[in-house]
């Protein structure tokens, strides 16, 4: 019984020592004026689009398998994450897209999507252009 339990202790410390380090944030780098906004960053496994019909923008999601427990969905009409606006927080284990409706249907959108892991740890996925 005691080395059940020990086997088990010691396969729960492998699994949390796994998922910390699939996942690193990217180095920040500085910026300069002429400098271009950031390439969206992945999460392998993960795919992420989104297609505009009129004012309505259908964002749709897959991501790897994983324990999440919310995803967190912006916008902003830049590609750059400065200025964006929170649209809606959804369970990604009930829901694999949303739509939004946006202010304005002549203006660009890019999104981002901010997964949050039930451990807590975030990982955030940006910007997604529209597609139109």
């Amino acid at each position: 019984m005691k080395i059940t339990k020990h086997i088990l202790v010691l396969i729960g410390l492998i699994t949390m020592a796994l998922s910390t380090a699939v996942y690193s944030a990217p180095e920040k780098k500085k910026s300069t004026k002429n400098s271009k906004p950031p390439a969206a960053q992945t999460l392998e496994g993960a795919e992420v689009k989104a297609t505009q019909n009129g004012d309505k923008i259908t964002i749709s999601w897959t991501l790897p398998k994983d324990q999440w427990r919310m995803i967190t969905l912006s916008r902003n009409d830049q590609e750059k994450p400065k200025g964006r606006v929170k649209v809606n927080v959804v369970n990604p284990n009930k829901r694999k897209d949303y739509v939004d409706t946006v202010p304005d249907a002549s203006k660009s959108y890019w999104y981002w999507l901010k997964a949050t892991r039930t451990n807590g740890d975030p990982v955030e996925i940006g910007p997604i252009s529209v597609t139109k």
